[in-house]
C-alpha cells in the first residue's frame, strides 16, 4: 500500500514538472492520470488497492466535481450575454439532437441492448466538458468566440442532460419489472412536474402574490381572474396564486374567510416567508383579505409584507354615505345590491363585528396598505374611512383615488392598450417592489 501511494505521489510530482510540455500534445491531466491508472493496474500490476465503496464514492464525487464543473466556474456573465442566442441554440437544439443521434448510433452499434439503455448511453456521453480539453480552451490560435461557446455549453450541459439520464434509468428499471409503459410515462410526467415545480420555486425567491378575487362573495369568473393574475404576475415578476374560496350562499361566513386564512398559512408551512408574500385583492375579495389580516394578527401569525386592496367593502353595516350618494354614477351598484350580497355572506352573523366586518376590528399592526378606488363608485367612503382608521394607529396607508371611475374599474388592467390600466399595473408593481 505504501509503495502504491509513493508511485502516485511520484506521478503527481512528474506531472508538475512536465505538464506544460505534455499540454502541447493536447493531453490534459484527467486524460493522463486515467491512462496512468489503467497502465499501473492492468499493465504492470503495480497498484493493489481495495478501497471501500464509501471511499470510491467520495473519490468519484470529488473527481466529477473537479472535472465537470471547472468549466462552469469560469463562465463570465458579460460574455454569456454577448452571444446568448448562440448558447441557447447549442443547449436547447444542439444538445438534444446530439442525444437523439447518439441514441440511434448506440442502437446500431449495440443491437443487443434496449432503447432505454441506448438513450442512457447517449445522454451520459453527450455532455462534453471543456476541462477535458483545457489545452484547446487556452490555445490563443482558437478563436475566442469558439472557446467561449464551448466553455458555456460544457458548463451547463450536464444539468440539461440529467433529465434524459433519469428518464432512461426509469425506463430501464420499468422494463426489468415488466411495467414499461407505466414506468416510462410516469417518469416523464414526474420530470415535467419537477421542472415546473423547480421553476416555481425559483420564482418564489422573488416573492409571491396571493390573489383574493371579487364577485360579491357568491360567484367567480375564472377567465377574468386568470387574466388578472397573469397581468399582475408579469409586471411584478412573481407567481400569482389565486384563492378559490368557498362561495355564499351555499357556504356563508366564516367558510370563505377560513379558506383565505388556510391558503395563506399553507404558504408559510411550505417555507414561503411572510416577508415575501403580497396580498392582492378586490371588492368582496378585499373584504376577505382584510378580515384575514385581523384573524392572522390575533393568532400571532406573521403578516404579509404588503396588501393591495382595490375597492374593498370594509363596513358590512353599509353605513358609508357614498353608497347612496354615488349610486347614480355607479351603474348597478347600490344599497339594494349590497344588502343582498352582504346578507348572503354573513348568513346571520353580525355586520358590526370583526373579523367579518374589517372596519370594526383593531387595525393597529397591519402591513402597508395600498388602496385604489374610483371617485364615482359607491364604495368610495368604505375605502376612505378604513384608510383613516388604519392610519391612526400608525399603519402605512396610501389611497389612490381615480377620478370619475366606477366600482372595480381596475379590470382595465387586462387590456394592454388602456392607459389607465397600464398606470394601475405600474403602481401595483411599484408597491410590491417596495414591500
Amino acid at each position: 500500500m505504501d509503495a502504491t501511494f509513493s508511485l502516485i505521489l511520484l506521478a503527481l510530482f512528474l506531472w508538475g514538472l512536465c505538464s506544460q510540455r505534455v499540454a502541447k500534445a493536447e493531453l490534459t491531466a484527467p486524460v493522463v492520470f486515467v491512462l496512468l491508472g489503467l497502465l499501473m493496474h492492468e499493465g504492470i500490476s503495480t497498484v493493489d488497492l481495495e478501497p471501500s465503496p464509501e471511499a470510491v464514492k467520495a473519490l468519484a464525487e470529488i473527481t466529477l466535481t473537479w472535472v465537470l464543473f471547472t468549466d462552469a466556474a469560469r463562465l463570465s456573465i458579460p460574455s454569456v450575454r454577448a452571444d446568448l442566442r448562440l448558447y441557447l441554440r447549442l443547449l436547447t437544439v444542439g444538445l438534444p439532437l446530439c442525444i437523439g443521434l447518439g441514441t440511434l448510433l448506440a442502437c446500431a452499434l449495440l443491437p443487443h441492448v434496449s432503447g432505454w439503455v441506448a438513450l442512457y448511453v447517449a445522454a451520459a456521453l453527450a455532455p462534453t466538458d471543456a476541462a477535458l480539453g483545457a489545452s484547446v480552451m487556452s490555445n490563443p490560435s482558437v478563436p475566442g468566440r469558439i472557446r467561449r461557446a464551448i466553455n458555456v455549453e460544457s458548463g451547463l450541459n450536464d444539468g440539461i442532460a440529467t433529465p434524459f439520464v433519469v428518464l432512461a434509468l426509469a425506463g430501464i428499471a420499468a422494463a426489468e419489472t415488466g411495467r414499461n409503459h407505466q414506468g416510462a410515462s410516469g417518469a416523464l410526467v414526474e420530470l415535467l412536474i419537477g421542472l415546473a415545480y423547480g421553476g416555481a420555486l425559483a420564482s418564489v425567491e422573488n416573492g409571491v402574490v396571493l390573489y383574493v378575487h371579487g364577485g360579491g362573495f357568491e360567484y367567480r369568473m375564472p377567465e377574468l381572474m386568470n387574466l388578472t393574475a397573469h397581468r399582475v404576475s408579469r409586471v411584478t415578476d412573481r407567481p400569482v396564486l389565486v384563492v378559490h374560496y368557498r362561495l355564499a350562499p351555499a357556504d356563508p361566513y366564516p367558510a370563505p374567510l377560513d379558506d383565505v386564512v388556510a391558503v395563506y398559512r399553507s404558504l408559510l408551512d411550505q417555507g414561503v416567508p411572510a416577508a415575501k408574500i403580497t396580498v392582492f385583492c378586490e371588492s368582496s375579495g378585499a373584504t376577505l383579505a382584510l378580515s384575514a389580516l385581523l384573524v392572522l394578527k390575533e393568532s400571532g401569525t406573521a403578516l404579509p409584507a404588503a396588501v393591495i386592496a382595490n375597492s374593498p367593502v370594509t363596513d358590512l353595516t353599509l353605513a358609508s354615505p357614498s353608497i347612496d350618494n354615488n349610486s347614480a354614477h355607479d351603474s348597478g351598484v347600490d344599497r339594494a345590491m349590497f344588502t343582498h350580497l352582504v346578507g348572503q355572506y354573513l348568513g346571520g352573523a353580525r355586520p358590526d363585528r370583526a373579523p367579518q366586518s374589517p372596519m370594526h376590528g383593531a387595525l393597529d399592526g397591519l402591513p402597508p396598505l395600498l388602496f385604489t378606488v374610483g371617485a364615482a363608485e359607491a364604495l368610495l367612503d368604505d375605502t376612505l374611512r378604513f384608510a383613516e382608521a388604519a392610519s391612526g394607529p400608525g399603519v402605512k396607508v396610501c389611497v389612490d383615488v381615480y377620478e370619475a371611475m366606477p366600482h372595480v374599474f381596475q379590470v382595465l388592467i387586462i387590456s394592454d392598450e388602456n392607459p389607465a390600466g397600464r398606470r394601475l399595473l405600474a403602481r401595483f408593481a411599484e408597491w410590491v417592489a417596495a414591500a
